[in-house]
């Protein structure tokens, strides 16, 4: 049989040949011809740098593979970033005074899987049971590590409201400092931010239990109780029911703490010769990654830190160390009658003011309040007034060189919280988040802290 295997080779190159002089003909008509030039390159040719589709994609994978990519970023903050690009930024008004929030990026950067980074959430009901905070511990702890539930008050009026955590109590006092006046007054002047304090009387006992509603949360490797013995009480402390351990800490005014280590998914505890002890709370954490408390407390304009103890507070910010502060208030200032809140304005700038002095290396987060509705021609719309009180809190932010983000914004803007209702994310107070719009909050505040670290890590490459 003859080969024509060299004959196959002439031919094709004689096409190549003809297809090359082809395409060196120019584009152009000749008479009612139109002559398209030739490329057989086009295909594997790279494109001409004068091509405008070319230059935008280049540039906008280049982007986004360079935020990513340089800083080697986590694979769960890469899904974040990359499949949820429409986010809700945070404002950043430091101004180079003070810890901002770049500082708190840099933090979950480079310590974060050296330490615990601790985030305090302050706030009202809107809060209120772990609202939102649950979901926003989950998610960072799920990206950055970390385990526990955060503080939970010794004793707490609103125990039963909170999902995150079982917790059982019987003989303390639990006082809260929204009616000063009120409060006999071996308890004034002992509250700290999470503006909660419980005594205990004879044989007063405590019990937290772990759930699994989330994750993380179900056990933790460190318990830390925080309080003031001013006596000779002693604390017994009962761990997963089988480890039992006597404490008697020195009687002192300040603050003092106990920590227990080991797999801690039931703590019980039961106070001997209370008098002179005020207990705060245990903070259920790990060694590592994020911890997120939340302190809420319904009814709360914000403006009873100012009668928090500024000692106490620096103590138990030289014990827990908070690297952020997030500032949740507006609900119980808001009003349908007022659209000036200069005096607001006034006053919660005091408040940060103080909260800077009292935990100097901490960056503070004012969220802006969120949707609410109210009946307009059968209909719930946007109150008015939610618009002046966002601008407020905004003007906060800048007058106190700390950063804002717009909860407003993140629902969706105006006649959200309807939307939210609807869903079921909400009560039909249509003021109320449920857990699953406490969940939608926390994922845009997530993604926001998140494209916030990438964007800072990115300039300080490039």
């Amino acid at each position: 049989m003859r080969d024509y295997t060299k004959q196959s080779f002439m031919i094709a190159a004689v096409v190549a040949g003809g297809l090359f002089l082809l395409s060196s003909i120019p584009e152009g008509q000749v008479g009612s011809v139109f002559i398209k030039q030739i490329d057989i390159l086009s295909d594997i040719r790279r494109a001409d740098k004068g091509s405008e589709l070319f230059e935008l994609v280049v540039e906008q994978v280049d982007t986004v593979e360079k935020k990513i990519d340089t800083v080697q970023i986590t694979p769960a903050e890469r899904i974040v970033f990359v499949n949820n690009p429409t986010i809700t930024k945070i404002e950043d008004f430091s101004d180079g005074e003070g810890p901002s929030m770049k500082d708190f990026y840099q933090t979950l950067a480079y310590e974060s899987q050296k330490r615990v980074v601790r985030v305090a959430m302050l706030g009202d009901s809107f809060i209120e049971g772990d609202i939102v905070s649950a979901d926003l511990r989950e998610q960072l702890q799920d990206i950055y590590n970390g385990c526990g539930v955060g503080f939970v008050p010794f004793a707490s009026a609103v125990t039963q409201y909170r999902k995150t955590i079982k917790h059982y109590f019987n003989g303390w006092d639990a006082y809260t400092n929204l009616t000063t006046g009120e409060l006999p007054n071996d308890i004034k002047g002992r509250f700290f931010i999470s503006c909660q304090l419980a005594v205990p009387l004879p044989g007063a006992k405590t019990t937290y239990e772990g759930v699994d509603l989330y994750q993380h949360i179900k056990s933790s490797t460190t318990a830390s109780l925080l309080f003031v013995n001013e006596r000779k009480s002693a604390i017994h402390l009962t761990i997963n029911d089988t480890i039992v351990q006597r404490f008697t800490p020195e009687s002192s005014p300040l603050v003092q703490k106990i920590c227990v280590e080991g797999s801690i998914s039931k703590l019980s505890l039961r106070i001997d010769n209370p008098t002179g002890f005020y207990g705060y709370g245990v903070a259920f954490e790990d060694t590592l990654g994020v911890c997120v408390d939340n302190y809420s407390l319904r009814g709360n304009s914000g403006y009873t830190l100012k009668s928090t103890a500024q000692s106490i507070n620096r103590q138990i910010d030289s014990i827990r160390g908070y690297d952020l502060i997030i500032l949740q208030y507006g609900l119980n200032v808001l009003s349908p009658k007022v659209r000036n809140y200069d005096y607001y304005t006034t006053n919660m700038t005091k408040v940060i003011e103080e909260l800077q002095k009292q935990f100097p290396r901490c960056a503070i987060l004012v969220m802006g309040i969120g949707d609410r509705g109210s009946m307009l021609n059968g209909e719930f719309v946007t109150m008015p007034a939610v618009y002046d009180l966002i601008k407020a809190q905004r003007n906060i932010a800048k007058e106190s060189h700390v950063a804002f983000w717009s909860t407003f914004d993140a629902m969706g803007g105006a006649e959200s919280m309807a939307t939210f209702v609807k869903k079921g994310w909400a009560a039909k107070d249509y003021t109320h988040l449920g857990y699953s719009g406490g969940k939608h909050i926390a994922t845009s505040l997530v993604q926001a802290i998140i494209n916030g670290k990438i964007d800072t890590l990115h300039d300080e490459i490039f």
